[in-house]
């Protein structure tokens, strides 16, 4: 039996070259992308799995902390309140002014949602995780934090007597 220094950890670095070439081939990445090519012909699954990945995808993508967090607007008229998401920000040349941009999504399907620009102080800011808003939308609202923080008043939802 021969037994050479450095020969395991040179076949490691062949066999992960060979690994790499062929997942960058055009097989190798039809062959990693197979699950999706199976969901996406169950049509009830495809749908759910298509909005929460193009969401969780969205809410991945690089942007300030600022811009990422859960607020909450009068919509859609006033006296109402819906949960949104903060997406960015502009100044507003003509009243001088700064927007924030809110998506208002819709459950359970959160890619189908209305966009709002508000001015800061149409935006009331809450303590619920990213994490966390994306499950009460995605439930539809049966899955809620036990508290929510609104700016400087918390809100307690009414639990039903047992």
């Amino acid at each position: 039996v021969l037994d050479v220094p450095g020969i395991g950890v040179a076949v490691v670095v062949l066999i992960l070259y060979m690994v790499g070439s062929l997942v960058a081939s055009k097989w190798g990445r039809r062959a990693i992308d197979w699950p999706n090519v199976v969901i996406d012909r169950i049509p009830t699954v495809r749908t759910i799995y298509g909005a929460v990945k193009q969401t969780a995808d969205i809410l991945s993508s690089p942007m300030s902390p600022q811009s990422k967090r859960v607020v909450f607007v009068e919509w859609p008229r006033q006296g109402f309140m819906a949960m949104g998401f903060v997406t960015g920000q502009f100044y507003s040349h003509a009243d001088h002014r700064t927007l924030i941009c809110v998506y208002i999504p819709t459950a359970p399907n959160p890619t189908s949602g209305n966009m709002a620009f508000l001015p800061k102080d149409k935006v009331f800011d809450s303590d619920i995780t990213l994490e966390e808003g994306m499950k009460v939308v995605f439930s539809g609202g049966i899955v809620l934090p036990d508290t929510v923080k609104i700016e400087s008043e918390a809100i307690a939802p009414e639990r039903p007597s047992d």
